[in-house]
């Protein structure tokens, strides 16, 4: 019996090791990105995060305990005859299935950062950028994403400019937002930030933040698909801003957004658009609405 019980033994002992070294890669990713993480799989929050990682920790070094109190007690054990093969590999393979598992766990904590369900992990205590102008508004109100702590990523901006014009025109220098009309819907946004242009800036918040952003709707400056004629969620840094066709409608957050023909360019079967059907190269808002904006 003695083969199969430290082979298990083994196994425990690889699993807990395996286990303990994603768990210290994950905390390693977690202070490289620690200004915005996704982290959908524990649902985000930070006390969430600490419980996930002391389990990890703690669960294995359990394993290797047991592994080595189970690596002991075979090398005692003494068997008159030898154990079949068949019920060594046997044992080796339920092992495997016990320790492949959990490391896979650990490691896919930090690699799988779905959008659609991540949001932002905080630390209490201190912002989590350090950004020049953390509010990111021109007229220096945030109408969306109030609390830049929570969102130091993006800003919702209300202001109105006429006549419609493209999103991503550049900004001309001359503040806006709130009475003051815009000469470029950029122009709403502070020194040091920008329109969101990209899904991969949109997606430091979820599909459900975005929707709650505030009254009223918020415009990126990307179209809701990469093609005219068929849903195209194209490239995370390379969305375009088309001036008419189908699916040219600007990707919005918002209470005032509708649900996009194409729905998968951000939060995938969750992307919104802007209600009033102009195209995000020639666009225009009502009084209350606005853009939402990045930093650089």
């Amino acid at each position: 019996m003695r083969r199969w019980v430290i082979s298990l033994g083994v196994l425990l002992v690889v699993g807990g090791v395996a286990l303990v070294g994603a768990r210290e890669w994950f905390v390693a990713e977690l202070e490289r990105h620690r200004d915005v993480l996704f982290l959908g799989m524990i649902g985000g929050e930070s006390e969430s995060t600490e419980m996930v990682l002391a389990v990890a920790l703690w669960g294995g070094i359990a394993l290797v305990a047991g592994g080595v109190v189970v690596v002991a007690g075979g090398v005692r054990v003494t068997a008159e005859r030898e154990v079949p093969i068949g019920l060594v590999i046997a044992t080796a393979t339920v092992g495997l299935l016990i320790a492949i598992p959990a490391a896979m766990f650990a490691v896919e904590l930090g690699r799988k950062r779905n959008p659609a369900v991540g949001v932002p992990v905080r630390r209490t205590g201190e912002p989590q950028v350090r950004i020049a102008n953390p509010i990111g508004c021109a007229d220096g109100e945030r109408d969306g994403f109030a609390d830049f702590e929570v969102f130091p990523r993006i800003a919702a901006c209300a202001g109105v400019w006429v006549p419609a014009a493209s999103l991503r025109k550049p900004a001309t220098g001359s503040p806006c937002g709130g009475e003051v009309m815009c000469a470029s819907p950029a122009d709403l946004c502070a020194a040091g930030w920008h329109i969101c242009s990209s899904a991969q800036e949109l997606a430091v918040v979820s599909a459900e933040q975005c929707a709650e952003a505030g009254e009223g709707q918020y415009l990126a400056a990307m179209s809701s698909s990469a093609a005219e004629g068929e849903c195209d969620p194209g490239l995370v840094d390379a969305m375009p801003c088309r001036e008419r066709g189908a699916n040219a409608q600007p990707v919005c957050c918002g209470e005032g957004c509708v649900d996009a023909r194409c729905r998968d360019a951000v939060w995938k079967g969750a992307t919104a658009i802007a209600s009033s059907g102009l195209a995000c190269g020639a666009s225009a808002v009502a009084i209350g609405d606005g853009v939402l904006c990045c930093p650089n």
